[in-house]
């Protein structure tokens, strides 16, 4: 059985948050939520939207996950998980993300170390009622980005955008050009169809509608940065010089204070 999956596009942040259900069970992952930011103050509605979801669907939520730890948004996901449940997990590669920038936020008090419930491993496989998530580690936009593979499902977060945008900006504290281009290439190479269901998108300023699915044969034959024919020198080269050109995100100091050990509560 496939799972079913349901976008919810934040316009402000330009992302994608996901709800993952395995149909027979009505057990449910979120990925990626979001919660507003303006003038200082959260606004919940984003994340709100996927509660009410949760609930008028009658889901019940096991996970709620993070791709890794967000640049340019408030994350959802510590205020989700309160609202609705589940366990909040992430790549283990967040411990490396968090030493990186230990001195730019601060340890919660209580909980573990991280922030986190649970961190993941490549490899690591995650039930999902009747369904398995099966985490890919994905380096490189930071050292803890993680995709989540279920069934011919991919979640990959910021590796990959749609393939006229290419793929993350790689110039964040731990991020790295090299383990991109791996990292994208590794997620290529799964069987053709695989649907790569993205997490960001900003609808190439205005060029198209935001899109939200491409599948690993359309990116491998279009995408700008990684596609066939394309080699590694060559990506790092473009990747490195479109990103001294790029400036901060403009909610990068408070993304990293909400978001380094978890997120905000309710």
């Amino acid at each position: 059985m496939r799972a079913a999956l349901t976008p919810f596009y934040d316009a402000a942040s330009g992302t994608i948050a996901w709800v993952m259900v395995d149909p027979g069970t009505r057990r449910a992952a979120l990925v990626d939520g979001v919660l507003g930011w303006t003038g200082g103050r959260i606004d919940p509605a984003p994340a709100a939207a996927l509660a009410e979801f949760v609930r008028t669907s009658g889901l019940t939520v096991d996970w709620v996950l993070e791709t890794h730890i967000h640049a340019d948004h408030v994350a959802g996901g510590r205020w989700l998980q309160q609202a609705v449940g589940g366990r909040l997990g992430t790549g283990e590669g967040v411990s490396e993300v968090q030493r990186a920038l230990a001195g730019r936020a601060a340890k919660p008090a209580g909980g573990s170390a991280t922030g986190f419930d649970a961190l993941f491993a490549d490899g690591q496989r995650l039930a999902l009622g009747g369904l398995e998530i099966e985490v890919l580690s994905v380096p490189g936009h930071t050292a803890g980005c993680v995709a989540y593979r279920i069934g011919d499902d991919l979640l990959v977060g910021d590796t990959l955008f749609m393939p006229d945008a290419g793929t993350a900006r790689c110039d964040f504290p731990t991020g790295c050009a090299h383990r991109m281009w791996r990292s994208a290439r590794r997620l290529l190479e799964l069987a053709p169809l695989t649907r790569l269901h993205h997490c960001h998108d900003y609808g190439q300023d205005g060029a198209r509608p935001p899109a939200f699915v491409s599948t690993a044969a359309e990116q491998r034959a279009h995408n700008i940065h990684v596609r066939d024919g394309l080699d590694e020198e060559a990506y790092v080269a473009l990747r490195q010089a479109r990103d001294a050109h790029l400036a901060p995100p403009v909610l990068l100091d408070a993304a990293i204070r909400a978001n380094l050990y978890g997120g905000v509560t309710r």
